[in-house]
């Protein structure tokens, strides 16, 4: 499971993917930002995609920035 964001704004989508699966098309352009991981075989990532709208809601925010989740290794993809 993975939440898009998309931003119409500045025509962005990004693609917060606790589970790492990545972009499945090779007509995106990947650049990594950082984001808390999902453990592999866990069945919990609705937390976490449920945690990154909460977080994007409360701060109010139309971008999110490279260090956002400064804390946690990469896991959110940047499709321009």
């Amino acid at each position: 499971m993975a939440l898009a964001v998309i931003n119409p704004w500045d025509n962005i989508i990004y693609l917060l993917d606790p589970l790492r699966k990545g972009v499945p098309s090779n007509k995106f352009k990947d650049m990594v930002h950082a984001c808390p991981k999902q453990e592999i075989n866990t069945s919990n990532s609705g937390y976490y995609v449920c945690r990154y709208m909460r977080e994007i809601i409360d701060h109010e925010c139309a971008v999110i920035p490279a260090n956002y989740f400064k804390d946690s290794p990469p896991a959110m993809t940047y499709i321009p």
